[in-house]
């Protein structure tokens, strides 16, 4: 018997039954609904935990911390110091791409002015980096250029912060008039019902632009022989601004960043000036970035063999993407529940079926139909609810899941903003049904359909053709 001789012998006797066979298929409906709306929402959540990773930061970032203690002529007391020879180990670990230190300054006070000394900020934030670190591969320019290694002291190119202007007060000004905030001194009471943030304020105008200015750098140093601080003062030229990346270092939002060749140069000739000696510099927080997220882990994981903390975005993405394995499998095995109960009303089904045939299986087998004919025509009825139980569990998913997805819309719009929300991903979707998820469904309901009409179609086999037709 060919497959299309069984399959209109299997439709004809669903057809003759039909609403059995509907309600049959109905609880297939559910089944294949309930294991695709709960994995999509699982889908969804993952969703949302993949775009809150993206927005961590660089993942192929590694963080070095050594948190030692230091001594007051500022060399590390312990033994497993990050100096420059350090540095180059790490450089030379297989496939790491940038190694740079985070060198703050440590022994001396900060000041910057700026026009002649009009405009002073007591307190700026500067970080060395290397130069291998300072591009636009790392790094977000609102304007301006990448400096270049400075030859000398007497002007240092540097990039500055979004926000370092805001640093500065106007000295001509009365205290508690001086000073100008980003966004105006109330910014922070800009906030809607029920916390709702409304629409940032336009962007007030510092008191002068860094990229037409020379900044004038002053570093402060008390000795213990002499209550008046040792001054030295260098010229810093802002050639760019970046974009606040806090991922990246805080100096990006209001700070300086400095090439590391010149920092030290910078901090050495404030030594001199103050009497210290030169310093041998040590670190107690480096970044290092492979050239790819698959070898992140291999080498986090040499640092940390060398016997330093490492840190990467890596070990919350594990933990992130191991609970939503966990949630996705509680969530599927719940509207799985569902389908089992759908398996038990196709098995149901089919014995009655068998009962009420047992005369039509008889004259079959009499007529001379092979025994495995008749085992495929039960198989084949019981495979075909569970292929339309599918494809109208998948239909009604998706109309679920569009309405889920509806209302999880904030701003609301036409038909084509809906569709664009809808498959766009990482775009805060509450249920996503990817193509793999709803082919998957129709296969399981298959599978199930088929499962639960094999003890059926075994029976089948087991009647024998003299009795079968005598029944009535």
């Amino acid at each position: 018997m060919k497959f299309t001789d069984r399959l209109l012998s299997a439709l004809q006797n669903l057809r003759r039954h039909k609403t059995r066979t509907i309600l049959t298929s109905l609880g297939v409906v559910v089944g294949c609904m309930s294991i695709l709306i709960m994995v999509s929402i699982g889908y969804g959540l993952s969703e949302a935990q993949q775009s809150m990773i993206e927005g961590m930061g660089d993942i192929t970032k590694i963080t070095i911390n050594n948190y030692a203690s230091y001594s007051p002529t500022g060399g590390s007391t312990t033994s497993n110091v990050i100096d420059d020879e350090k540095l180059l180990e790490f450089k030379a670990i297989e496939h790491v791409k940038v190694v740079s230190p985070m060198l703050q300054l440590e022994d001396f006070q900060a000041k910057v002015t700026a026009k002649n000394d009009i405009y002073r900020a007591d307190y700026c934030p500067l970080v060395g980096l290397s130069k291998d670190l300072m591009n636009e591969e790392y790094f977000e320019l609102e304007e301006g250029l990448f400096p270049q290694a400075s030859a000398s002291l007497q002007t240092t190119d540097v990039l500055v912060g979004t926000d370092f202007a805001y640093l500065f007060v106007d000295t001509r000004r009365p205290e508690g008039q001086n000073r100008i905030s980003p966004y105006g001194d109330d910014f922070g009471y800009y906030y809607g019902p029920m916390g709702e943030e409304e629409a940032m304020p336009e962007k007030q105008e510092p008191y002068f632009e860094p990229l037409d200015e020379t900044i004038k750098l002053t570093l402060s140093s008390y000795s213990e022989s002499s209550t008046t601080p040792k001054e030295s003062t260098f010229k810093l030229r802002p050639v760019g601004k970046t974009v606040a990346d806090y991922n990246l270092t805080y100096e990006t939002a209001e700070g300086i960043m400095i090439d590391l060749d010149s920092f030290k140069n910078i901090v050495n000739q404030a030594r001199r000036d103050a009497g210290l000696p030169r310093k041998s510099f040590t670190y107690s927080s480096v970044v290092v970035y492979a050239d790819s997220i698959d070898h992140v882990k291999s080498i986090q994981d040499t640092i940390t063999g060398m016997g330093y903390e490492a840190y990467s975005t890596q070990d919350t993405i594990e933990s992130i993407q191991e609970s939503s394995r966990s949630i996705q499998m509680i969530l599927g095995g719940i509207g799985a529940i569902s389908l089992l109960v759908a398996a038990i009303g196709i098995t149901n089904t089919m014995i009655m079926s068998l009962t009420e045939r047992t005369r039509e299986i008889g004259i079959m087998k009499a007529l001379g139909c092979r025994t495995k004919d008749i085992q495929m025509i039960f198989l084949t009825e019981a495979g075909t609810i569970g292929f339309l139980g599918g494809m109208f569990g998948i239909l009604f998913s998706y109309l679920i899941s569009f309405a889920i997805n509806y209302f999880a819309w904030h701003p609301k719009g036409g038909f084509i903003e809906f569709i664009q929300f809808v498959l766009t991903s990482g775009s805060g979707r509450i249920s996503v049904i990817p193509l793999w998820l709803a082919l998957f469904g129709l296969l399981f309901s298959i599978i199930i359909g088929l499962v639960a009409g094999f003890i059926p179609a075994r029976r089948s086999l087991k009647v024998s053709a003299l009795e079968a037709m005598k029944y009535n």
